[in-house]
C-alpha cells in the first residue's frame, strides 16, 4: 500500500512539474566565472562579424565562442559603464547608451566616443526605425536621428506622460506610438501623428492601469500591450482585442513584463521577473530556473533576448547569460523511453532494424529504429546485459537460479538457455555472457563467481577461478567487459580493478597486465576498467574510471596513454565505442567526446552539438554499423546521431580576424593593411580571433610571417603572437584557422604587410662614409701613436737630462763643498766647525737624493701621496728652523691621480717658498691649506714681515722666477699677496 501511494505521489509530482517547466528547454549558461564582465545583462546583439556583444551593468563583453573579451571604459569619476540598448549602427561601429548617454563603440580599435551633440541629453532607449533612422527615447518625446547621428526630427504626443512613451514598427514607414492609454500612428515620411484605434482606458482595473507597448509582430500583425496589474493584451492592426493573458496558475507566471522576442518557430518569448512565458498557438509554456539543474535557465529574472543568425535564443538575466540552441540546427535525435527518471538504459543490442535497450536490473525496451516505436518486453530477468550472437539476444542479469535467457526476435519469444546456480552458488547477478569465435560461451558472475566456459561441442562446464591449491588465478572475482583479439585471446576488465586480464587461447592460461608497470604510466592513477574495444589493427583500447584511455598493442606489449593532459576533456571515462570510420566515441563525466584515432584529435561535444543532457545521465554507447548511427543509452532516454554529420558540423564556418596589432605596445589602425614603421618600432604584437559560437573552443590557429620565415607556425590555446626586435625589412603576416583534425584552413581575408625602416647608420651612404672615416681613423691612430712614441722618447731623454742636471747641481755642488771643507779641516787644528759643515752638507745630499728618487717613482703619482710628502718635508724643515708649520688638508677628497712631472714641480715650488720664508720673512708661523674646487688650490701664508718691492729682486735669488716657470709648465696659476705677512696661492688644474 505504501509503495502504491508513493508511486501515485511521484506521478502527480512529475505531472505538475512537466506542466510548470518543460524539460525540452536546455540552456548553456555563462556567468562571471566563465569570463563575463558582469552577471547583470542589459542588452545583447550580434554584430556583422558574428561576435555576440553583451551590455551589462558594469561593462561590455564580446563573445567569440571561445572566450569573453571585456571592456569597462571607466570614466574620470570612477564610474564603470552601464551599457544598454546596443545596436549595430555601421560596419565596425555599435550605437549604444552608456549610463543613459548616447555613445558609439568602434569595434576596430575598441574606443568608446560620446556623441557630443547629445552629451546633456538623458536617453532611456534606442529604437531602430529603418536603415538610416533611429528614435532616441527622451522619456516624454522621441528624437529622430539619421545615420550621421544628426537630429532630423521629434515625436511628441498630447496629454500627460505616464512614465515614458513607446514606439514600435507596424510596417515600412508606419510606427505605433504609445502613451499608456493613448496610441498614435506615426508616418516617418510625412512626420505626422494620427490617432490609432486602441484606447486602453476601457481596460483599466479599478480605474487604474499602467499600459506599455512592448512588441509588434509585423508578420502576424499583432500588437502586444502589457499591464502590470491586469496582464497581457494582444490586438490586431484594427485595434481589436484578440487575446488576453492574466497572472493565474494556468496562464502567465508573472505580469512584470521585461522583454519580448519572437523565435523561428513563431513562438513569443516573454521575459519576466519569474521566468520566461513562451506563447505559441495561444498557449503559455513557462520556462524557469531549476536549482538542481545546471542546464536550466540561469535565473528567473529575464532582462533581454537575442535571436542570432543560427536561430539560437540568447537570454539575458540578472545572474548571467543563457543560450537555447535551436532544434533546427541540432544533429542529435532523442527518444524518450519513459516518463520516469528512475529508468537507466545501461545496455544496448541490435538485430536488424530493432534496438533492444536494457534498464538496469529491470525491463528490456524494444525500439524500432525506423519508426521510433517502443515496446516493453516482459522478461524474467532483471537486466544487466543484452548481447547479440547469431542474431539472437542473450540476456544476463539477476534471477534466483542465475539463469541466462535467450530472446528470439523472429518469434518474439523468451527461452531459458542455461542455468548457472550450481556453478555460481554465491552469485546473484550474471555479469558477462560472451560467445568466443570458436563457439564456446563464457560467463562471469559477481560475489566470487569467476569464469565458467561452456564448450560448444559438448556443453561441458569448465570453471576458472581457483587453481588446484585453492589459490585465486586472478585478482578480481568477476568481470563484466570482454573483447577478443585477432589471435583469439580473450581480454577481460571490470570497474573495480585497473588490471587487464588476458586468457591465452593457445596455452589456456591467464595473465594480468598492470599498466603501472610501464614507464610511461608508472605511479599513474587509473581506477577501474569501464570498457574494452579492439580496432581493425588489433590494438586494444581500454577506458578507465580516472585514468583516461590506454591504447595497448598486445603483440609487442607497448602502450599510448590518452588523458586530460594531452587532449581529453576528462580522465573519467564511462564507456567507449568505435564508429564506422574507427573514430573512438566516449562518455565522460563531462559529457560526450570523440577521438579521431588517425589524427589523435579530440572533439568535445556539448549543448551546441545537441547533447543537452546532464553528463551523469549518459550510460552506454552502441554503434549501429548497418545504419551508421551511434546510440547513447541515458536516463529515461535514448539519443542517436550520425557520427559523420555531427563531426562535419564541428568544422568551422567562419572568418578569421586580426583583433589588434600593437607596435611597441601602441595600437595600430588595423583597418589599414599596410604599415611603415620607424627603425625603433620593431616590437610587434598581434592577436587573432575567429568567431564560431558553437565550436570556438575547438579551433586551432597558425600564422606565417614572410620576411622572418616562410614556415607556418602553430599556435596553442594562446592566440597572441609576439615578434621582438625585428630587423629592418619588409614583412607580410598571414593567419589561418580550422577545426581540430580538419584539413581545411580558413585564411585572413587580406594579409597584413609592414616595413621596418633602417636606422640612419644602417643606410648605404652612412656605411660608405663610415668606411672612409674608418680608414682615416686608422691612419690617424697610427700617426698619433707614432707621434706619441716620439714624444715619449723625447720625454725620457728630457727626464734623463733633468736627473743628470739635478745630480750635477745638487750632488756636484755638495761634493765640491765637502771637498773644500775637508781641505780646510786638514789645514786647521780646530776643525770642529768645518766638520759640522761637512756633516750638514752630507745630510743635504742624502735629502736631495731622496727627493730625486721620490720624484721618479710612479707609485707616488697621487695627490694624497704628494700632500703627505709635502707635509712631512715641511714639518721637518720647520722644526730644524724654528718655524711652526700648520696643515689644513681635506680628508678623503685627494685620492686621485697626478702626473709625475706635475707632482715634482709642485713639490719644488712649495719647497722654494718655505726656504724663502725661513731666510727672508722672519716668520714664526706658516699655514699650508689645501682646497679642491675646480682646481686644486694650495695656499701658503706666513706671519712674517712680508716682501718689499726692492727685496723682490733678491729674495730667493731666482727662486720666484723658477716658481713662475714651473707653474707655467703645468698650466697652473701663481699669485703672491703682501698683507700681514705673505700669502702665496697656487691654482693647479687636475
Amino acid at each position: 500500500m505504501i509503495r502504491k501511494i508513493s508511486f501515485i505521489w511521484l506521478f502527480l509530482y512529475f505531472t505538475l512539474t512537466v506542466k510548470a517547466q518543460s524539460n525540452e528547454f536546455i540552456f548553456k549558461n555563462y556567468d562571471t566565472q566563465d569570463g563575463l564582465c558582469d552577471n547583470n545583462i542589459n542588452s545583447i546583439i550580434e554584430d556583422n562579424k558574428g561576435f555576440i556583444w553583451i551590455g551589462t551593468r558594469e561593462g561590455l563583453s564580446r563573445f567569440d565562442g571561445a572566450e569573453f573579451h571585456n571592456f569597462y571604459f571607466t570614466s574620470n569619476d570612477g564610474n564603470t559603464g552601464n551599457f544598454t540598448s546596443l545596436h549595430q549602427w555601421d560596419t565596425n561601429k555599435i550605437l549604444l547608451l552608456d549610463n543613459l548617454k548616447l555613445a558609439v563603440l568602434n569595434t576596430s580599435d575598441y574606443t568608446l566616443l560620446p556623441v557630443t551633440s547629445f552629451k546633456n541629453q538623458k536617453i532611456i532607449g534606442i529604437i531602430k526605425l529603418s536603415a538610416d533612422r533611429y528614435a532616441l527615447n527622451a522619456i516624454d518625446h522621441f528624437i529622430i536621428i539619421d545615420h550621421q547621428l544628426n537630429r532630423v526630427g521629434e515625436i511628441k504626443v498630447k496629454g500627460e506622460i505616464y512614465n515614458h512613451i513607446f514606439i514600435r514598427k507596424l510596417e515600412t514607414n508606419r510606427y505605433l506610438v504609445g502613451n499608456c492609454y493613448d496610441y498614435y500612428e506615426y508616418n516617418l515620411t510625412t512626420a505626422k501623428l494620427t490617432p490609432f484605434p486602441i484606447n486602453m482606458r476601457k481596460y483599466q482595473n479599478n480605474n487604474f492601469g499602467h499600459f506599455e507597448l512592448r512588441f509588434i509582430d509585423e508578420k502576424e500583425q499583432k500588437i502586444y500591450i502589457v499591464d502590470y496589474f491586469s496582464g497581457l493584451y494582444i490586438f490586431d492592426y484594427k485595434g481589436n482585442l484578440l487575446n488576453k493573458f492574466q497572472n493565474t496558475v494556468d496562464e502567465l507566471s508573472s505580469t512584470n513584463f521585461i522583454a519580448f522576442i519572437k523565435d523561428h518557430e513563431n513562438a513569443m518569448w516573454i521575459g519576466t521577473h519569474k521566468g520566461i512565458n513562451r506563447l505559441k498557438n495561444d498557449k503559455i509554456e513557462i520556462i524557469k530556473h531549476l536549482e538542481e539543474n545546471d542546464l536550466s535557465l540561469k535565473s528567473d529574472l529575464v532582462t533581454t533576448f537575442l535571436l542570432d543568425k543560427n536561430n539560437n535564443m540568447w537570454v539575458g538575466t540578472n545572474q548571467g547569460l543563457s543560450v537555447y540552441k535551436s532544434k533546427q540546427n541540432s544533429k542529435i535525435g532523442s527518444l524518450p523511453i519513459t516518463r520516469t527518471n528512475e529508468v537507466n538504459i545501461n545496455t544496448i543490442a541490435f538485430t536488424g532494424t530493432e534496438l533492444y535497450a536494457g534498464n538496469y536490473l529491470d525491463k528490456i525496451y524494444k525500439v524500432n529504429t525506423k519508426t521510433k516505436t517502443i515496446e516493453v518486453l516482459k522478461n524474467e530477468t532483471g537486466v544487466w546485459g543484452v548481447y547479440n550472437y547469431d542474431n539472437k539476444l542473450y540476456i544476463s542479469g539477476a534471477n534466483k537460479n542465475n539463469e541466462v535467457w535467450l530472446f528470439d526476435p523472429n518469434t518474439n519469444q523468451f527461452s531459458k538457455t542455461v542455468t548457472l546456480k550450481k556453478e555460481f552458488p554465491t552469485t546473484d547477478i550474471i555479469t558477462l555472457v560472451y560467445q568466443h569465435s570458436n563457439g564456446d560461451f563464457w560467463y562471469s558472475g559477481n560475489a566470487g563467481g569467476g569464469f565458467i566456459k561452456q564448450l560448444a561441442n559438448s556443453g561441458k562446464m569448465i570453471s576458472y577461478y581457483k587453481d588446484r591449491n585453492g589459490k585465486p588465478m586472478f585478482a578480481s572475482s568477476y568481470y563484466s567487459n570482454v573483447c577478443e583479439d585477432a589471435d583469439k585471446n580473450l581480454w577481460f576488465g571490470m570497474n573495480r580493478s585497473n588490471l587487464l586480464l588476458q586468457w591465452n587461447y593457445k596455452t589456456n592460461t591467464f595473465k594480468e597486465i598492470d599498466f603501472n608497470d610501464f614507464k610511461e604510466t608508472k605511479n599513474y592513477f587509473f581506477g577501474g576498467i569501464t570498457s574494452l574495444k579492439k580496432d581493425r589493427k588489433n590494438f586494444l583500447w581500454i577506458s578507465f574510471e580516472g585514468g583516461g584511455i590506454i591504447k595497448y598493442n598486445p603483440r609487442n606489449n607497448t602502450i599510448k596513454n590518452y588523458n586530460f593532459a594531452n587532449g581529453l576533456n576528462s580522465n573519467y571515462i564511462n564507456d567507449i565505442e568505435f564508429d564506422n570510420q574507427e573514430r573512438l566515441w566516449m562518455l565522460t563525466n563531462k559529457g560526450v567526446g570523440c577521438l579521431d584515432t588517425k589524427t589523435n584529435t579530440f572533439y568535445p561535444m556539448d549543448i551546441w552539438d545537441g547533447f543537452t543532457d546532464q553528463p551523469a545521465n549518459y550510460n552506454v554507447l552502441k554503434m549501429d554499423t548497418r545504419q551508421n548511427m551511434m546510440w547513447i543509452g541515458a536516463k529515461a532516454k535514448l539519443y542517436y546521431f550520425n557520427p559523420d554529420i555531427v563531426l562535419k558540423s564541428k568544422k568551422v564556418s567562419t572568418k578569421i580576424y586580426l583583433e589588434y596589432l600593437k607596435v611597441n605596445q601602441n595600437n595600430a589602425d588595423i583597418s589599414q593593411h599596410a604599415f611603415d614603421f620607424k627603425p625603433n618600432e620593431n616590437n610587434v604584437e598581434l592577436r587573432l580571433v575567429a568567431v564560431d559560437i558553437e565550436t570556438g573552443k575547438n579551433l586551432e590557429y597558425s600564422y606565417q610571417l614572410k620576411g622572418l620565415s616562410p614556415q607556418w607556425q602553430n599556435l596553442e590555446s594562446n592566440r597572441t603572437i609576439f615578434f621582438q626586435k625585428l630587423k629592418a625589412g619588409h614583412y607580410t603576416f598571414n593567419a589561418r584557422v580550422r577545426t581540430k583534425g580538419s584539413k581545411e584552413w580558413i585564411y585572413l581575408a587580406k594579409p597584413y604587410s609592414f616595413s621596418i625602416a633602417n636606422y640612419w647608420y644602417q643606410t648605404w651612404w652612412f656605411i660608405l662614409l663610415s668606411g672612409i672615416l674608418f680608414v682615416l681613423l686608422i691612419w690617424f691612430v697610427i700617426s698619433f701613436n707614432f707621434k706619441k712614441k716620439l714624444e715619449k722618447q723625447k720625454a725620457v731623454e728630457e727626464e734623463r737630462n733633468r736627473i743628470a742636471a739635478d745630480m750635477h747641481d745638487d750632488l756636484g755642488s755638495g761634493l765640491t763643498k765637502i771637498t773644500y771643507l775637508s781641505q780646510m779641516a786638514l789645514q786647521k787644528e780646530n776643525n770642529k766647525e768645518l766638520l759640522s759643515n761637512i756633516k750638514n752638507t752630507s745630510t743635504e745630499l742624502v735629502e736631495s737624493m731622496s727627493e730625486i728618487i721620490w720624484a721618479m717613482k710612479e707609485e707616488n703619482n697621487t695627490w694624497e701621496e704628494l700632500l703627505s710628502y709635502i707635509k712631512l718635508y715641511a714639518q721637518d724643515y720647520g722644526q730644524n728652523n724654528n718655524l711652526k708649520v700648520r696643515f689644513i688638508i681635506p680628508e678623503g677628497e685627494m685620492n686621485f691621480k697626478i702626473i709625475g712631472e706635475v707632482r715634482r714641480h709642485i713639490f719644488l715650488s712649495v719647497k722654494e717658498c718655505l726656504h724663502n720664508i725661513v731666510k727672508h720673512a722672519e716668520a714664526q708661523n706658516v699655514t699650508i691649506s689645501i682646497e679642491k674646487k675646480t682646481t686644486v688650490n694650495i695656499t701658503i701664508q706666513d706671519d712674517g714681515k712680508g716682501i718689499t718691492l726692492n727685496s723682490e729682486k733678491h729674495i730667493g735669488g731666482n727662486g720666484l722666477k723658477n716658481i713662475h716657470k714651473r707653474m707655467e709648465k703645468i698650466n697652473a696659476e701663481f699669485t703672491m699677496v703682501n698683507e700681514k705677512g705673505t700669502t702665496i696661492l697656487f691654482k693647479i688644474p687636475y
